[in-house]
C-alpha cells in the first residue's frame, strides 16, 4: 500500500508516469471451486448470489460483527475469524471495499492465510455466464491510452480529483492500492458530494438513471429537503423495478405526484438490446443474451433535466453518445459512475470534458478495489455567487 501526499499537478504528472512505466498487473488464475467470504455485508450477500449461480461452493463466511447463529442469506454461517473453522488452503476471497483491500490481505496474510483474492477479481472467470464486470484489468497501455489518460487527468482542477484518480488508475493497472492524505473514500457521498450538494436548488429536475431500488432518490430527497420540481426514475431490470415502485408508494402523496418511473434502459439508439435480466446490482445491457429490454435515446428524452445521476453498469458510454444534445441544451449537474468497464479509463470522462464547455468536472472514488469512481460535472454558471470548496 502506497501513502502519499495530496498531488499538485507536477506530482501528480511525475505519479501518472510511474504507473505508465510498470507492467500492468494480469488476472488471477486460482480455479477453486470452495471458497470462504471474507465479509458479511451487501456485498457478501451479492457474492453469495453469484457463486451460488455458477455452481461455486461456499463455505462460510468471516465477518467481524458476526454473532452466534449468523447466516449469510439464511443460507451459510457467519463466523469471526477467531471462532471459524479451520482455514488451511481455503481461497478467501474478499467482499468489502470499505478499506484497501491490501490491508486487509496483509492482515490475513500474517495469520498464515496465503490465499486471497478480491472477490471481483475472481469473478472475472465467470464473465460468460455471468454479467457482473467490477473486477476487469486495464491490459497494457497503449500510447492513444497514456496520451488520453494524461489528457483526462489535466481536466481536473482539484487535487482530490487527480489523488481519486490516480487511485483508480493505479488499481486498474497494477493492483495497487494508492492512499492520499486527505482524499477520504467515502460511500456515504456517493452522487452527492459537497460541491454538489451546496449548488442544487429547489426546482431541480432529477434523472435517475439505473434507479436500482430508489436508494439514490431517497438521498436525493434527504439532500434537498424533499423540495424539487420533478423526477425521473429510470430502471430496466423488473425485479429491481418492483422494488422501485415499492419505495416510490411509501413516499408521501405530493412526493409521489412528481415522480415518474420507466421500466426501460438508456443507450446510444432507440429500439431494444439483449439485457441480463434478474441479476441484481448486476442487470444490465449484455450480449450475451438472455432477455430483451426497450432502449432510448436521452435525446428523445422530453424531460428538462437539471441533475442527472447514470449508474448503469458500464452503458454509461453510449447512454452518454445518445444524449449529448440534451445535456449541451439543458447543462443539468452530472454523477456518472467510470468503474465498470475500461471505457472509465479515459474514454468516458475525455467525452465529456471535451464535448461539455465551461463545465468543472470532480473525480471521486467512493469504494476501493476500483469501484465507486464517479465522475462529477458541474456547470459554471451553478456556482455564481457562491463559494464553494472542491
Amino acid at each position: 500500500m502506497h501513502q502519499l501526499p495530496l498531488p499538485d499537478s507536477n506530482s501528480a504528472s511525475a505519479l501518472l508516469r510511474e504507473i505508465f512505466s510498470h507492467e500492468p498487473a494480469q488476472p488471477p488464475h486460482d480455479d477453486a471451486h470452495s471458497v470462504v467470504l471474507y465479509g458479511a455485508g451487501e456485498l457478501g450477500r451479492l457474492a453469495l448470489d453469484f457463486l451460488i449461480y455458477v455452481g461455486v461452493t461456499v463455505e462460510f463466511a468471516l465477518d467481524r460483527a458476526a454473532s452466534d447463529g449468523d447466516l449469510l442469506g439464511g443460507i451459510i454461517p457467519v463466523y469471526r475469524q477467531e471462532q471459524s473453522p479451520c482455514l488451511d488452503n481455503h481461497l478467501i476471497l474478499v467482499t468489502t471495499v470499505n478499506v484497501p483491500f491490501s490491508e486487509i490481505s496483509e492482515l490475513l496474510k500474517k495469520r498464515g492465510l496465503k490465499r486471497v483474492l478480491p472477490f471481483y477479481d475472481y469473478a472475472l472467470q465467470f464473465a460468460d455466464r455471468h454479467p457482473l464486470n467490477n473486477g476487469w484489468f486495464s491490459g497494457p497501455l497503449t500510447i492513444e491510452d497514456q496520451r488520453n489518460i494524461t489528457k483526462v487527468m489535466a481536466g481536473f482542477e482539484d487535487a482530490r480529483s487527480r489523488a481519486a484518480y490516480l487511485q483508480f488508475l493505479a488499481w486498474r493497472v497494477l493492483r495497487e492500492d494508492w492512499v492520499f492524505d486527505n482524499a477520504i473514500v467515502f460511500n456515504g457521498d456517493r452522487f452527492f458530494i459537497g460541491p454538489i450538494q451546496e449548488i442544487l436548488s429547489d426546482e431541480e429536475c432529477f434523472l435517475d438513471a439505473g434507479a436500482y431500488d430508489g436508494r439514490a432518490f431517497l438521498h436525493f430527497l434527504t439532500v434537498t429537503g424533499e423540495k424539487f420540481n420533478s423526477a425521473l426514475l429510470i430502471e430496466p431490470d423488473e425485479k429491481n423495478f418492483l422494488s422501485l415502485q415499492r419505495t416510490v408508494k411509501k413516499l408521501p402523496q405530493e412526493i409521489m405526484q412528481k415522480i415518474t418511473l420507466l421500466n426501460e434502459a438508456l443507450s446510444s439508439t432507440s429500439g431494444k438490446h439483449a439485457f441480463a435480466q434478474g441479476f441484481d446490482f448486476a442487470s444490465r445491457l449484455w450480449d450475451i443474451k438472455q432477455n430483451e429490454v426497450e432502449v432510448f435515446r436521452l435525446d428523445d428524452l422530453k424531460f428538462p433535466v437539471s441533475f442527472i445521476k447514470m449508474h448503469i453498469e458500464g452503458s454509461e458510454y453510449e447512454a452518454l453518445k445518445g444524449g449529448l444534445t440534451h445535456i449541451k441544451t439543458h447543462r443539468p449537474v452530472l454523477a456518472i459512475t467510470v468503474y465498470h468497464n475500461r471505457d472509465g479509463l479515459w474514454k468516458t470522462p475525455m467525452r465529456l470534458q471535451e464535448t461539455l464547455l465551461e463545465y468543472i468536472f470532480v473525480f471521486r472514488m467512493h469504494s476501493w478495489c476500483g469501484t465507486g469512481a464517479v465522475i462529477y460535472g458541474i456547470p459554471k454558471e451553478r456556482f455564481h455567487n457562491k463559494n464553494v470548496v472542491l
